[in-house]
C-alpha cells in the first residue's frame, strides 16, 4: 500500500510473522544452550562414577569377591594408590583420583548390593540455585552385578534427554 505521500505502509502481518519468527529462534537458541548446560552438569557424575568403576574391578580382584569391603569407598581409595594399580595404569592412564564431591554433585556413595552380587554407585545432585532445576536434589544410580557381569542405570531425572543414555555405557 502507498499512502499520498509516496512512502509504503508496512505490513503488520508481516511485521509480527517476523517478530514470532525470531521469539521462535532466540527460544530454540535459549533451550540449545540451556539443555547442553543440564548435560554437562549430568555427565561430571557419570565421569565421576565412571572413574569409580574402573576401580571397583581392581577392589573386588584385591577384597578376593568380599563385596562389602570391595565396595567401601576408602577400600576404593586406597586401591588407587596400590602400587599394582599404578603399574597398571601408566598403560590404561585410568583417572586414579576419585572425588565424592565436585560443583555440581553434592555426594557419590558406594554400597553393596543387597545381594551382595555386586555395587550400587549413586550420585545425588546438589540442591543450589547453579544447579539446574531439572536436576537438583535428584540422583542417578548405577547397579553393578559383578557375578552376571551387568550393569544398570537408575535415576529419579525425568527429563529423557538428559538420561537416555544413562543406559549406555
Amino acid at each position: 500500500m502507498t499512502h499520498l505521500s509516496g512512502h509504503s505502509k508496512l505490513d503488520v502481518k508481516i511485521v509480527a510473522l517476523g517478530i514470532i519468527l525470531s521469539c521462535g529462534v532466540v527460544y530454540a537458541i535459549y533451550s540449545t544452550v540451556r539443555h547442553f548446560y543440564v548435560l554437562n552438569q549430568v555427565n561430571e557424575a557419570k565421569e565421576m562414577m565412571s572413574d569409580i568403576q574402573s576401580l571397583l574391578v581392581w577392589s573386588m580382584h584385591q577384597h578376593h569377591d568380599d563385596v562389602m569391603q570391595a565396595c567401601h569407598f576408602k577400600n576404593i581409595q586406597q586401591i588407587a594408590q596400590s602400587v599394582e594399580f599404578q603399574n597398571m595404569n601408566r598403560i590404561l592412564k585410568l583417572q586414579d583420583q576419585i572425588h565424592q564431591q565436585s560443583q555440581f554433585v553434592e555426594q557419590i556413595k558406594v554400597n553393596a548390593t543387597p545381594d551382595l552380587h555386586g555395587c550400587i554407585t549413586t550420585a545425588y545432585f546438589r540442591k543450589e540455585p547453579f544447579v539446574s532445576e531439572l536436576i537438583a536434589g535428584k540422583y542417578i544410580s548405577y547397579h553393578y552385578d559383578f557375578k552376571t557381569e551387568t550393569i544398570k542405570c537408575v535415576t529419579n531425572i525425568h527429563k529423557r534427554a538428559l538420561v537416555k543414555a544413562c543406559t549406555r555405557l
